[in-house]
Formats: structure tokens, sequence, C-alpha cells
């Protein structure tokens, strides 16, 4: 089962964010803003039946940005073994 819905099927967030609707969390990257927190709630809500908690929010930007480590990591790696058999060849 699936907590997806159509974008057309929305739930609308209203509410702003104040620093004590954040978790305490020490671990929190500081690039992880109120800001970013409200911007992701506003977007990706559409696509949940439930609505989202900025728990949601921090663990998809950091689910996201651990998924452009890693892509940014294997273009850089690309690109180095392109050059390296430029070099060779």
């Amino acid at each position: 089962m699936s907590n997806r819905q159509a974008p057309s099927d929305r739930i609308e967030r209203s509410d702003s964010l104040a620093a004590s609707d954040l978790p305490v969390d020490s671990a929190l990257p500081a690039w992880i803003t109120p800001e970013l927190i409200e911007d992701t709630i506003r977007v990706w809500q559409p696509y949940y039946a439930t609505a989202l908690t900025p728990q949601d929010a921090i663990t998809i930007v950091r689910d996201l940005g651990r998924l452009l480590d890693v892509l940014c990591r294997n273009e850089t790696s690309k690109s180095q073994r392109k050059h390296a058999d430029g070099a060779n060849g």
C-alpha cells in the first residue's frame, strides 16, 4: 500500500515552521534550514496521503543529499577515468 496520492488530491499546508517546531538534533547539518524544511514539505506533500512532519522533511533532504553525493562521486570517478584513458591513449 502506498502513501502517495495524486497531485490533484493535495493536502495544503499553510502554516510556517518556527525554530521550536524543528526536532532538536545536534547532528543536523547547517544547510538544513527552517526554510528548506518548509519548502520540502510544500513540494513533497502533494505525493503523500498523510501530512508530512518536519522530521519527514529532514529525512527527505538528508536522503537526497546522500544521493547527490553518490552521484557526484560517481561522475567525478568517470571523469577521472576518462581523463586517465585519454592520457594513456
